[in-house]
């Protein structure tokens, strides 16, 4: 399985130039024969959590039409980030659709940080998707730190677990907070991490400096760039996890003491 991972810039409140954005980044991951291309957090509408200033879009604008009907035409899987209102709240959502099925699914946001919980409501599924006839996990940016949620799509059969972020470099930098966790989330759950931060500037200026990075079922880094403003585009070979996931010894989520929790 190839995957395209666009961290192309994101412009806040023009949800048209973003557009534009994904539309070529569509036909660049089809030129090289991928299968799914990945935007981050909040993509399409640009990242705020400044409650004076925010960009919203309805899951059944024209454009999120076009974009569903972009990746059907080119026969290609899409999954990204939008600022979402409905007729009551608003929400930090992810699109995915899914070419193998013509189909879309949502995940909205379950773990707020504390300046987006006084604008957006939190969801209340947790991110477990089938795209490409393949499970995975959907986390958006501080949900990295919820160890329990990759344990809850590991056990659910997720091979990938996604996070899409759009953390400005005052967060800190990427690498270093990737380092950190991402192998674990990898290795203790047998799945590859796929981790995908937005480039371009907050609606206060803020960098966001964009970056990509992918860790194995072992917690290996098989691919990471911080360059930002790019496609990186990453091969996937499941036949390690298979035989993680087949191991009694490795696979860990199955050793747990059930009766304990």
């Amino acid at each position: 399985m190839k995957i395209a991972l666009c961290d192309r810039e994101s412009v806040f409140n023009d949800i048209n130039m973003n557009f534009r954005t994904m539309k070529d980044a569509i036909k660049e991951a089809c030129r090289n024969h991928a299968d799914i291309v990945v935007f981050p957090e909040s993509f399409l509408t640009g990242y705020s959590s400044n409650p004076e200033n925010i960009c919203t879009i309805s899951e059944d604008s024209d454009i999120i039409r076009e974009i569903i009907n972009e990746c059907r035409k080119s026969e290609i899987s899409i999954i990204f980030g939008f600022n979402e209102v409905d007729r009551k709240h608003r929400y930090i959502s992810t699109l995915v659709y899914d070419s193998y099925e013509d189909k879309t699914d949502k995940y909205r946001k379950t773990h707020l940080g504390l300046r987006e919980s006084l604008i957006f409501e939190e969801g209340n599924e947790i991110g477990n998707v089938r795209i490409d006839n393949i499970k995975v996990g959907i986390n958006l940016c501080l949900e990295l730190h919820i160890p329990e949620l990759f344990l809850h799509q590991a056990l659910e059969g997720a091979y990938i677990a996604f996070i899409l972020s759009a953390s400005p470099g005052a967060c800190g930098s990427r690498r270093s907070m990737w380092h950190k966790t991402l192998p674990a989330r990898g290795n203790d759950n047998a799945m590859i991490v796929m981790a995908l931060n937005s480039y371009g500037y907050t609606e206060k200026g803020a960098k966001l400096e964009g970056g990509a990075a992918v860790v194995s079922s072992k917690g290996e880094f098989i691919y990471e760039n911080y360059e930002g403003n790019k496609i990186h585009f990453v091969e996937l070979d499941f036949d390690g996890l298979v035989k993680r996931r087949n191991s009694k010894k490795l696979n860990y989520p199955l050793r747990r003491r059930k009766d304990l929790f």
